[in-house]
């Protein structure tokens, strides 16, 4: 009686030895980043530049540039066909919201960059990372937020 006992027992565990791998777990999908350097590539309509300000109501500065044409690792602003300044800008879509950095030859701006539909924003302040805004929404005072349509 033990000796089929332990066979029915050895021949149970044999059966497990030959069983079917389970299956691997589902892939999670990892969304690709919402803006990345290479996806703000081209020319852009500027369709608002504002100051914020506390009280919220925002300084419009709309005259100062029409367009920004943005290749490779910089952004060039027009202002009606004409070249104002140029630029240089790197986007971390790791972060959430993206960072971008603004290094003009002078000063350095730290900020935020989002997608919102077919439009680019993006808030910064010129001085230390410790003046990039943490949010797009209440802006800090101070800041530049700049509106960008593809052109």
């Amino acid at each position: 009686m033990k000796a089929r006992l332990g066979f029915a027992l050895l021949g149970l565990l044999g059966l497990t030895a030959f069983a079917p791998a389970p299956f691997p777990p589902p892939q999670r999908r990892v969304r690709p980043p919402e803006i990345t350097q290479e996806s703000v590539q081209g020319t852009w309509r500027v369709t608002s530049l504002v100051i914020t300000r506390a009280d919220g109501q925002h300084t419009p500065f709309n005259e100062w540039a029409t367009h920004v044409r943005v290749s490779g690792d910089r952004w060039e602003f027009f202002r009606n066909g004409s070249p104002v300044v140029r630029r240089l800008f790197c986007i971390d879509a790791t972060r959430k919201p993206a960072h971008l950095d603004v290094d003009d030859e002078a000063r350095k701006g730290f900020g935020l960059i989002r997608r919102q539909g077919e439009r680019v924003q993006v808030i910064y302040a010129w001085g230390t990372q410790e003046a990039r805004a943490t949010a797009f929404e209440p802006p800090p005072d101070g800041h530049w937020i700049l509106t960008l349509q593809r052109d």
